[in-house]
């Protein structure tokens, strides 16, 4: 599934996420707990470990049911994330979350909450890549960036979102008869490959980028859902305090919801001497 370049040519190639460390995501809810009721919200930092298998975990150690437990949304498993899960326990203490101890898997805070984390319900993330072995004329780099931040960059979804070999997209028509987490990830697979083939022909036509011919900013006003119940690509918008999800609607459909929008902030750290870049896991810049 591979996206045409925006940029054309790259000027700078780097080693990618050679160890989970080099790929950090810290989730921003955008509210505090309410510091009552019978859900816990917590702050957790995991380390390869993907998000469902830490929500299981964490049903098993609280002896609830899988459906007890919350979260705003998936984060990579090849990284190091924090990000927050809700957890109907009222018989557990603040005090119980300390025991929860497991190797790549760390409870860094945990308060009181009135209601169940929904999807969607996160103000954003914010996103360090540390990139190793760097290639690259640096007035090039520095007129590439420049560029980005005046024009911005289209950001088309990532192979891991369809699945390995693309098997989020197998059998579209079968997803009505898909129930639960895996329904939704195929609802969002599908949403993201509607998503890339827009941008590439736009791309291709020449409305984005620096030769764009469109309305300037229009890479940054989407107007349709993204992945994520009840969220939406564009704007800043608060997230709701837990509020239950909507009702499902048809997955190609526009939703209306009040949390219109994630603010993600992305910070990209080199590492290492400039050199040049043979065998393993590339990244070309736009």
């Amino acid at each position: 599934m591979l996206q045409p370049e925006c940029f054309r040519e790259p000027v700078l190639a780097a080693r990618i996420r050679e160890r989970p460390e080099d790929f950090r995501v810290e989730e921003d809810l955008g509210f505090e707990p309410d510091g009552e009721g019978e859900h816990w919200l917590l702050r957790i930092e995991k380390r390869e470990r993907d998000t469902l298998a830490v929500a299981r975990e964490l049903a098993r150690f609280a002896g609830v049911a899988p459906l007890a437990v919350g979260f705003a949304g998936l984060k990579d498993r090849r990284a190091v994330a924090v990000q927050h899960f809700t957890v109907r326990a009222p018989h557990l203490a603040a005090g119980d979350w300390r025991r929860l101890e497991r190797p790549g898997l760390r409870v860094l805070a945990a308060a009181r909450h009135r209601r169940k984390l929904p999807r969607g319900a996160h103000r954003g993330n914010r996103f360090e890549l540390g990139l190793r072995l760097l290639d690259g004329e640096p007035g090039a780099i520095a007129a590439r960036i420049e560029a980005i931040a005046r024009l911005g960059f289209p950001n088309h979804f990532g192979p891991q979102r369809f699945g390995r070999g693309g098997a989020n997209l197998h059998e579209p028509a079968g997803i009505a008869r898909v129930r639960g987490p895996e329904r939704g990830m195929r609802l969002s697979a599908v949403r993201a490959a509607l998503f890339n083939a827009l941008l590439a022909a736009r791309i291709e036509e020449r409305k984005l980028g620096p030769a764009a011919r469109g309305r300037p900013g229009d890479a940054r006003r989407p107007r349709h859902p993204l992945p994520g119940r009840g969220s939406w690509g564009s704007g800043a918008g608060g997230a709701a305090r837990g509020r239950r999800d909507p009702p499902e609607r048809p997955a190609l459909g526009p939703r209306r919801s009040g949390n219109r929008g994630r603010a993600a902030g992305a910070r990209a750290r080199g590492r290492g001497a400039p050199s040049r870049v043979g065998g393993g896991p590339a990244s070309r810049a736009a």
